[in-house]
């Protein structure tokens, strides 16, 4: 007879790869931005609107890889969201999109000036009021839950909402104190964040673990019994 091969999978795969597939989108629609910005500034094309549009875009697909890391972050713990989890994690978004589509037509959340500039609405602060929220959440659960973390990995989840937050702190300091435009290092630093988390975390999990019947092996068995020998559970151990 015929068996399957067994393989090593590691927990939230699919929230992974939303995760990068909702980066790729980000940087795609930023800059088919920056292009469209030069093509009317050069007077290539006399259309505003298809720049308003790409901006549009822009900021609705914003908070999707912000999401993304927390549907990665409860696939990892094992935790299932409920309905109001869902609706109150999905809620910021759906009112970045409303703002998005409403300032092509209203300047509340941005606009563009005759000149192909972007300028900044009255409810802008919106944005990183939204992104702030959004990852001090994702910190504070990270860090409420680190111990259900696969092997008790910690140190390898943590930059990857600490990294993003320092990055979303320093580019909102340049656009409001020194009004620099359209500026943002938050996607840059949670690309190499996961490039960093993958090296660490994902190859982790295949060095430990056996490649023919894909179980756990011995040194992710004394990992595990060293995170819980010096966890709350330790009381609870019996042999």
């Amino acid at each position: 007879s015929v068996t399957k091969k067994n393989t090593i999978k590691f927990t939230g795969r699919k929230e992974l790869k939303l995760l990068i597939y909702s980066l790729i989108g980000v940087f795609v629609f930023k800059e088919l931005q920056y292009i469209f910005t030069f093509l009317y500034k050069n007077s290539i094309i006399n259309n505003l609107f298809v720049e308003s549009l790409f901006i549009c875009f822009y900021y609705i697909v914003y908070p999707l890889p912000i999401i993304a890391v927390t549907y990665y972050l409860f696939a990892c713990i094992d935790k299932k969201f409920k309905i109001y989890e869902r609706i109150i994690l999905l809620l910021p978004a759906f009112i970045m999109m409303v703002l998005s589509i409403i300032s092509l037509f209203v300047p509340c959340l941005y606009s563009v000036s005759n000149e192909g500039d972007l300028i900044y609405g009255p409810l802008y602060f919106y944005l990183p009021l939204m992104s702030f929220g959004l990852m001090i959440f994702d910190i504070i659960f990270c860090v409420a839950y680190k111990e259900k973390l696969e092997k008790g990995c910690f140190q390898t989840f943590i930059p990857i909402f600490v990294a993003p937050f320092i990055a979303l702190l320093f580019s909102y300091f340049l656009i409001f104190a020194l009004q620099r435009k359209n500026f943002s290092l938050i996607w840059i630093a949670m690309t190499l964040t996961l490039t960093i988390h993958y090296f660490t975390y994902i190859l982790e999990i295949i060095s430990t673990t056996d490649s023919l019947t894909a179980l756990a092996n011995k040194q992710r068995l004394i990992t595990y019994l060293n995170n819980i020998l010096h966890s709350k559970k330790r009381d609870n151990i019996y042999g």
